[in-house]
């Protein structure tokens, strides 16, 4: 089953004995460790910043089985839990984080609105376009401004913005 956050979708996988989720790694956890490439240690800092927000006994249940990076910038987390408890406190964590990382920064050579056919177009139209579209003009400026977003995806999401807004 897919559930809708703040316009992005995280996937919700329920197991016979155990819960799953997947997400794309939300830009305040991406900060934690921009520019590292060593898996371990992002798994590391998700799993302890996660688990900050938990109850220290449920922190151990958390098993990161998978930290996909689909771009030198994104990645795809999945995390399994055996409680529901912590289970629905993961998905409440999660709610806490707001932002996504712009495909500008998650796919530094993507040309503004014209992802390739793969990840870089999955990103775009499942995650990044909905995420847009429920952000106000004044909020999507600031976004744009706060992530130095390129001249070219500048131009575009003036020009071609309002369609995207449409569709």
């Amino acid at each position: 089953m897919n559930i809708i956050w703040y316009n992005r979708t995280i996937k919700d996988i329920l197991l016979r004995d155990r819960h799953q989720i997947a997400f794309y790694l939300p830009y305040e956890l991406y900060v934690l460790f921009k520019g590292s490439n060593d898996i371990k240690n992002i798994k590391n800092i998700i799993k302890l910043e996660i688990g900050k927000s938990i109850l220290g006994e449920h922190a151990i249940s958390i098993k990161l089985e998978e930290v996909t990076p689909e771009a030198k910038n994104l990645f795809l987390v999945t995390v399994t839990v055996k409680e529901y408890s912590v289970y629905q406190k993961i998905k409440e964590v999660l709610l806490g984080y707001k932002e996504l990382i712009p495909p500008w920064t998650a796919f530094p050579n993507m040309i503004a609105g014209r992802g390739n056919q793969g990840y870089e177009e999955h990103y775009y139209w499942s995650y990044w376009v909905p995420y847009w579209r429920g952000m106000s003009e004044e909020e999507r400026n600031t976004y744009c401004t706060r992530h130095s977003a390129p001249e070219e995806w500048v131009y575009y999401l003036n020009t071609y913005g309002k369609k995207l807004l449409e569709d």
